[in-house]
């Protein structure tokens, strides 16, 4: 199943990441291939919450997100 969610103006790194993690937990806890659109949604937004607390001063942004 490809993707259909839409990232647009989302740092390309973050939504590779985001679609990445989300493969990695089919088939994990009873995730299936149809779950896939709702977690990288629910981690889209875990992601961006946590970009509040960002640091520049102490760490990559791609360090910060994986």
């Amino acid at each position: 199943m490809v993707s259909q969610n839409s990232y647009d103006g989302i740092d390309k790194y973050a939504a590779d990441l985001i679609r990445h993690k989300a493969r990695q937990l089919v088939g994990k806890a009873g995730f299936t291939e149809d779950d896939r659109p709702d977690l990288e949604q629910e981690l889209m937004i875990d992601l961006l919450q946590r970009m509040r607390h960002f640091n520049p001063a102490k760490a990559k942004k791609t360090t910060f997100m994986a």
